[in-house]
């Protein structure tokens, strides 16, 4: 009978990941453990400054190459096919090259449940593939900009929002990847912070449940682009 194969974990570092110094990492210690999974583990550890959580998840995606999963988190137009919460999500300023990495500034508008307000979120995201080192990193954060002036937002501006996702290809699997996320926001207006705190820490494991199916499908949808 033939023996039952261990289940892969990711054993990246929080405060190295893959390597490259502090571009994900630097939070420090004493993280919470609120989602396990063979694939996949998600932490928290409380932000005094903003009043809100920040997020950590790392794991793995079997039969999702690191280049197909840093490709659709980069892609607006496919967000807007997975995502049921994306009201609206453009680029505002194009891409050009800074300091090593593709920078654009984008307007996101997401849609909050009854009673609450849309948020709308203009960030800055910086993106490249790093060839010598072998990894593929995504960073945003909230921003301003003079085409979307927070005093004629339709919803509620989000001033405080960081974004990192960094990818690799398996070690020994390249149709799969390892990553590590962190995450955080203060989602301003009346919705009372422990609410809040309560709510994105539910939310979260949903939308790695989201980001596995959106990686999933993401060849079917480029071959179904093609041919448009």
């Amino acid at each position: 009978m033939d023996s039952e194969q261990p289940q892969q974990k990711s054993t990246l570092d929080l405060d190295d990941p893959f390597g490259i110094g502090g571009l994900a990492g630097g939070f420090g210690e004493n993280w919470e453990v609120i989602f396990e999974q063979e694939d996949a583990t998600i932490k928290r550890k409380f932000n005094e400054t903003n009043n809100v959580y920040r997020f950590y998840t790392k794991g793995i995606l079997k039969g999702v190459t690191a280049k197909s999963l840093y490709d659709l988190n980069i892609d607006t137009t496919y967000r807007k096919t997975w995502d049921a919460n994306c009201a609206k999500l453009e680029v505002i300023e194009e891409a050009k090259q800074s300091g090593g990495f593709l920078l654009e500034t984008l307007f996101w508008s997401v849609s909050y449940p009854f009673p609450f307000s849309n948020r709308e979120y203009v960030f800055q995201r910086k993106y490249k593939h790093d060839v010598e080192n072998n990894f593929y990193a995504i960073d945003s954060k909230a921003t301003e900009n003079d085409k979307r002036p927070s005093k004629k937002a339709s919803g509620v501006r989000v001033e405080v929002f960081e974004s990192t996702l960094v990818v690799r290809e398996l070690e020994g699997d390249p149709s799969s990847c390892e990553y590590i996320s962190l995450y955080m926001e203060n989602p301003g207006g009346s919705i009372p912070m422990w609410l809040f705190n309560w709510a994105i820490s539910s939310a979260v494991p949903k939308g790695l449940d989201d980001l596995k199916r959106a990686s999933t499908n993401y060849p079917a949808y480029l071959e179904k682009r093609k041919k448009k």
